[in-house]
């Protein structure tokens, strides 16, 4: 409590090293007025102890901190200001002056490699304190790189009259600045009150941050070398299968080592890059089956290191940036999910808000909603020929053409609609005790994307819907592969089919599909996969029997769902309500329940008890956003070691404890 009586949150330990000590230059005392946008000033114990709690899966939070300083310090380190090679980077707002300034100033740095410029932006300030009489100040903002003192160095902003929440945003560039000399250099940043008359001294107030840090972006070298770092990356880009075939003598095991490693001091390498447009370029990659590019981070390393960067900074970099933002291949098993950037969770916002509209508009019961997504297999020809075993992927190149696409289709009652799969091959005979909750079409030449969309409507969407009455319906569908046209559209209103776009990069938290089914998919198909190559099923299979036999593993998984519709309840569930976008945990608990039933015998299974079923709501969270310009700061990892090194649920649930795990013949990327 403050000496006005007024509750606030206080910072009591920074732990030294950390990254809040070493980046953020947290202080105790230092009073905590924001966290992840969330006032915390006036709030109870209980209240602050929910709010942090809240974010305590998240990889980052953002706080605004405000701190008394005493006396006035020139040379006061306070805050981390970061910087980015190739965007523009928020800073954290500052605390200024002893006592008598204690709101924050909001400054943004940016520097351009090519024309080594470093470009200040001061936007603003708030909560100034007025003058002893009650009248508000004059502020303006002078700006030194130092050692220079000299008028060549100073830059000054406009005076903003009477103000104190004053609003510049006014930007000064200084050039050149080699980047080989920030150690060299210090920007100062103060807050002056202008006098009224000519007769009284313009009053200092107060100081801004010093981003030294900024200026000597000086990273901790990873402890591997160039060579272990290309295996870290192969892994993280497309599986750990993968990383073993393309760097030989790399077992599963040691790669998850290399992988552990490189994590292990994540957080204690700092970085000074803004990295969320890349971040959606890999979550929009992924959800399209797109192979990743080790080339295209290789690119954007050298961009934000240098041209003389080392391959091993390189590697590190773009390891690193993997791993901050949890874009690992394999991710989808993992307790923790990386946090969208911020505009795709804004995109997330904004789509719950309009499907909340749209199904209260159309009259959609809960369980009228539907889901409907594409998972694709590649197969490459030569090498099924060949009995390669390394035959078989999940993703491919923008030109490669999958040899079996499958549509899946689920309704919010946790039905899984059967699976339809499309053959790009000669149509084979359906064998005797063929499964009937599965649909297989094949022809040489393919199918167009209408095409496809067209069978799956009369074949599975309108029989279900003509036999539940044509009841108002919302299916929620990605914008890819055709999704988007007039004709797709106009189909499914004929149906009384409404359809709800989910943002691109936003799959993996709005696609109720994509929270379990996805993973969980991707790791039986390719424990099944691995177990016909090791029993030699591949000596004399053809092409139309492998895609005879992917429908046979289709339909485990569908009546394995169908048997436990909770599973896809909960996803849709989770899917529509705001919070549980970013619920790791949730989404972990249905992967490993639905891994855990697709392993059971048949006989073995027993009726499901059911706890209380979390029912399909929308709940839409109306945020506004602030104007203030807000610290991000990468919140600190203090993983166990030992839960970083145990086995995912998936891989235990499929291939048990054996060491000697399958890896050649499925790239899972």
């Amino acid at each position: 409590m403050t000496e006005s009586g007024r509750l606030c949150a206080f910072i009591t330990k920074v732990k030294k090293g950390s990254l809040a000590d070493t980046v953020g230059h947290l202080r105790p005392g230092d009073q905590v007025l924001e966290w992840n946008g969330r006032a915390l000033q006036g709030a109870s114990f209980n209240e602050v102890y929910n709010i942090i709690l809240d974010s305590k899966a998240e990889p980052q939070v953002e706080l605004l901190v405000c701190r008394p300083l005493g006396e006035v310090s020139r040379s006061a380190d306070i805050s981390q200001l970061e910087s980015s090679s190739f965007d523009c980077q928020k800073v954290s707002p500052s605390p200024i002056s002893p006592g008598v300034l204690s709101g924050p100033v909001s400054v943004r740095l940016w520097y351009d490699k090519v024309g080594q410029q470093l470009i200040v932006t001061v936007l603003g300030a708030k909560e100034l304190p007025v003058r002893d009489d009650g009248r508000p100040r004059n502020p303006y903002v002078n700006i030194y790189l130092l050692p220079d003192r000299s008028d060549k160095s100073k830059r000054r902003t406009k005076t903003v009259k009477k103000s104190v929440e004053p609003r510049w945003n006014q930007t000064f560039m200084y050039s050149p600045v080699p980047q080989r000399e920030f150690r060299d250099w210090m920007l100062e940043l103060t807050v002056w009150d202008q006098a009224r008359v000519r007769e009284e001294e313009n009053q200092f107030l107060g100081e801004s941050p010093d981003p030294n840090d900024f200026l000597s972006p000086q990273r901790l070298a990873s402890p591997l070398t160039a060579s272990q770092l290309a295996v870290v990356l192969s892994s993280l880009c497309h599986g750990v299968p993968e990383a073993c075939r393309l760097h030989r003598g790399t077992t599963p095991l040691a790669v998850r080592q290399l992988a552990l490693q490189q994590r292990r001091h994540l957080w204690d390498r700092k970085w000074f890059w803004r990295t969320e447009k890349l971040a959606e370029w890999v979550l929009g990659q992924r959800e399209q089956q797109l192979s990743l590019s080790e080339d295209a981070l290789l690119r954007t390393a050298r961009t934000a290191l240098g041209e003389d960067a080392e391959p091993a900074e390189r590697y590190s970099w773009a390891a690193d940036f993997m791993l901050r933002h949890e874009l690992a291949a394999e991710n989808g098993e993992r307790r923790r999910r990386g946090r969208l950037p911020r505009s795709l969770r804004d995109n997330c916002r904004s789509f719950i808000r309009s499907l909340s509209t749209q199904i209260q508009t159309r009259g959609v019961l809960p369980r009228c909603v539907g889901a409907m997504d594409e998972f694709s297999v590649f197969i490459d020809a030569d090498r099924f020929s060949a009995q390669d075993p390394s035959a078989l992927r999940l993703s491919g190149a923008p030109e490669d053409e999958p040899a079996v696409d499958v549509v899946l289709s689920a309704l919010s009652d946790g039905t899984l609609l059967p699976p339809l799969l499309f053959f790009r091959g000669a149509a084979a005979r359906l064998p005797d005790g063929f499964p009937d909750n599965v649909l297989l079409q094949a022809r040489r030449e393919g199918f167009k994307d209408s095409e496809r969309l067209e069978t799956w409507f009369h074949q599975v969407w309108r029989p279900r819907v003509v036999s539940q009455g044509n009841a108002e319906r919302v299916l929620l569908l990605d914008v890819h592969r055709g999704h988007v046209t007039d004709a797709f559209r106009d189909s499914l209103t004929s149906a009384s089919t409404g359809m709800a776009f989910i943002p691109p990069g936003c799959c993996c938290r709005l696609q109720p599909l994509n929270i379990c089914l996805t993973p969980v998919l991707t790791h039986f198909l390719q424990a099944r996969w691995t177990q016909l190559v090791s029993d030699g099923g591949l000596d004399g299979l053809g092409l139309d029997q492998l895609a005879l036999t992917l429908a046979c593993w289709l339909s485990e998984v569908s009546s394995t769902l169908n048997s436990e519709t909770h599973i896809l309840r909960r996803s849709f569930a989770s899917v529509c309500s705001e919070q549980p976008v970013e619920d790791d945990d949730e989404a972990a608990s249905m992967i490993a329940a639905l891994s855990a039933a697709l392993v059971q015998p048949p006989d073995a299974s027993k009726p499901h008890q059911e706890a209380a079923e979390p029912q399909l709501e929308l709940l839409v969270v109306m945020e506004e956003e602030g104007g203030v310009e807000e610290v991000v700061m990468e919140e600190e990892e203090e993983e166990k070691e030992e839960e970083e090194e145990e086995e995912s649920a998936l891989h235990q649930e499929f291939y048990g404890d054996s060491d000697n795990e399958p890896f050649l013949g499925f790239i899972d990327d």
